[in-house]
């Protein structure tokens, strides 16, 4: 692991009970493929990985989340802070896209409107060409109405693997400059604000005895508005 990175990205991991989550994330993180097995997942599992992605090198922090029902609260308090979801379905299951929906919805409700999302589907190695077509032209339906991206990755032989993590990184990205952006026009509307008002705060200059003008109540005892500072959410 690197041990100096320019930018970091929080990804979730999400999705049913025995999606294939662990997995992706062991195969993203060992650089390649991963035939090993896995145990499940109670409650969230942290892991950490760097990579260059755009000439830049960028800390992944990364919550491999259960699928399990009685664990939803936690999970839901991982969407509200993370920049970037991984939605995993099951893709040799023939009912996993039916759930898809209800997990879109919980991702719409807890996460930030700000946060990228991606429907990754897993074990793809074990379907025909045929059935691979059908998945992901079924599912591409449901991405392109729910607006996220949609990519078939199999963990066992590493197959787009880094190239969905890649692209939900450069999602993240972009989501972090609107933001930026966003702050920077609220902060300049901010002083432009105090700007505005400034006329109408200097010290009273009346020839009457101290006291006749008060201050206004944003305004301090010596006449000058308190500094204007912006507010990030980490």
């Amino acid at each position: 692991m690197a041990s100096t990175y320019d930018d970091v990205a929080k990804i979730a991991v999400v999705g049913p009970a025995g999606a294939g989550k662990t997995s992706l994330v062991q195969a993203f993180c060992q650089g390649g493929a991963f035939g090993g097995t896995t145990s499940p997942t109670f409650g969230v599992d942290f892991r950490l990985h760097t990579m260059a992605v755009d000439s830049k090198q960028l800390r992944f922090h990364l919550w491999d989340t259960t699928g399990a029902p009685r664990f939803a609260s936690i999970t839901h308090a991982y969407y509200r802070v993370a920049e970037g979801i991984v939605l995993v379905y099951d893709a040799t299951d023939p009912a996993a896209l039916d759930h898809v929906g209800g997990w879109l919805d919980q991702v719409r409700a807890f996460a930030p409107e700000s946060t990228a999302v991606l429907l990754c589907a897993t074990k793809t190695d074990e379907l025909s060409e045929d059935e691979r077509a059908r998945v992901c032209s079924r599912a591409g339906v449901i991405a392109r109405a729910a607006r996220v991206q949609h990519v078939m990755t199999s963990s066992k032989h590493g197959t787009a693997v880094r190239a969905a993590f890649e692209m939900l990184a450069r999602e993240v990205r972009a989501a972090s400059v609107r933001r930026r952006q966003k702050e920077s026009s609220a902060l300049a509307a901010s002083k432009s604000g105090w700007s505005a008002l400034a006329p109408l705060m200097q010290p009273c200059s009346c020839w009457a005895p101290p006291g006749c003008c008060l201050p206004m109540p944003w305004q301090r005892v010596e006449g000058h508005p308190p500094a204007v500072g912006r507010i990030v959410s980490n």
